[in-house]
C-alpha cells in the first residue's frame, strides 16, 4: 500500500507540472514575444515562396474585356514536406487603381505551384503593361497523399 502513494504522489505531482503556467511557449516550437506582442515561430513553420514565369495577355474579343495571367509559385527554401496546401491573396491594379482582390488555393507539388487567374477588365484599350499582379499569403500547412477507395474496387 506504501508503494501505491508513492506511486499516487509522483503521478499528480506530473500532472502538476503538465498544468504549470509556461505561457511563454506553446505548441511545436512557438513562442510568445512579450514585448513586441506577437507569436515567433521557429524555422520549420516558415515558408518562402517565390513568384516567377508571369505571363499577361487580355482577350477584347468578347463583350467585355479579360485579363488572363498565370504565374509559378516556389519555394525558395528547403523544407521537410514536398507537398503543402497555401492560401493566397491575388491584388490585381491598373495604373496603381486596384481593380480586384482575389483569395486563391492550391497544393504545391515538389515545391511549385502552377496559378491561373481570369478576371474582366473595366474597358477596352488597357495595355497589360499597365496592369501590375501582386500576391500575398494568407497561410499554408503540411499535405499528405490521399487515396480513396469506393466500396465497389474493396469486394
Amino acid at each position: 500500500m506504501r508503494n501505491y502513494n508513492l506511486v499516487f504522489v509522483i503521478c499528480f505531482f506530473c500532472l502538476l507540472q503538465g498544468c504549470s503556467d509556461d505561457s511563454k511557449h506553446f505548441f511545436l516550437g512557438m513562442e510568445m514575444n512579450e514585448q513586441a506582442n506577437k507569436i515567433e515561430y521557429s524555422n520549420i513553420h516558415q515558408m518562402n515562396l517565390s513568384m516567377s514565369n508571369m505571363s499577361k495577355s487580355i482577350d477584347e474579343s468578347g463583350f467585355s474585356p479579360s485579363l488572363q495571367a498565370s504565374f509559378s509559385l516556389k519555394n525558395t527554401q528547403p523544407s521537410p514536406w514536398p507537398q503543402a496546401w497555401v492560401a493566397f491573396l491575388v491584388n490585381i491594379s491598373i495604373k496603381d487603381k486596384p481593380l480586384a482582390s482575389l483569395t486563391k488555393s492550391g497544393s504545391l507539388h515538389e515545391h511549385s505551384l502552377n496559378v491561373n487567374v481570369e478576371q474582366l477588365l473595366p474597358k477596352y484599350g488597357i495595355s497589360k503593361d499597365d496592369i501590375h499582379i501582386e500576391v500575398k499569403p494568407i497561410s499554408w500547412m503540411p499535405t499528405y497523399p490521399l487515396n480513396i477507395q469506393s466500396a465497389s474496387n474493396t469486394q
